[in-house]
């Protein structure tokens, strides 16, 4: 037996990303992004889509998920940094995912409205995709700007 194709997430990262994921790769959303004729709603999803693009981008050319480094080196051959160069590369890449994750969050609040007009069996997938993406970014705007 094979197995799932996709093994469930098991880094907090992991969970982010495939919500990410399900989202640039949402078949309804592709569609809107290209048939809607309204060309705002078009320019909205683009955006967002592009945003979403550079995370996914990011995380796999930095390996940021530990099953990828483990994927694409192996263990075995990783080379050990000091503690030191470790928490400078650690904070480089906080700091980059933290502005895309800032970029994610304006288009997360309109999604989540559209997404509450919409029949909820039909898009519960999307509805919690996008509540998981709002509770992160939410919880990495207060960290930068403190209880408002």
């Amino acid at each position: 037996m094979n197995g799932p194709p996709n093994p469930p997430p098991v880094h907090p990262l992991h969970h982010i990303m495939a919500a990410i994921d399900h989202l640039r790769h949402s078949p309804w959303l592709i569609r809107i992004q290209q048939q809607h004729p309204d060309p705002r709603p078009r320019q909205f999803l683009e955006r967002f889509f592009l945003v979403m693009d550079n995370i996914l981008s990011y995380v796999d050319r930095h390996q940021l998920l530990p099953a990828t480094v483990h994927r694409h080196i192996g263990a075995d051959q990783l080379q050990p940094l000091e503690h030191r160069q470790y928490m400078d590369l650690l904070n480089v890449h906080q700091h980059h995912l933290r502005e895309f994750f800032n970029q994610l969050r304006r288009f997360i609040n309109p999604l989540r409205r559209c997404f509450l007009r919409l029949p909820r069996e039909r898009f519960a997938r999307h509805r919690q995709d996008v509540d998981l993406l709002y509770q992160f970014t939410y919880n990495i705007f207060l960290a930068k700007h403190g209880d408002l």
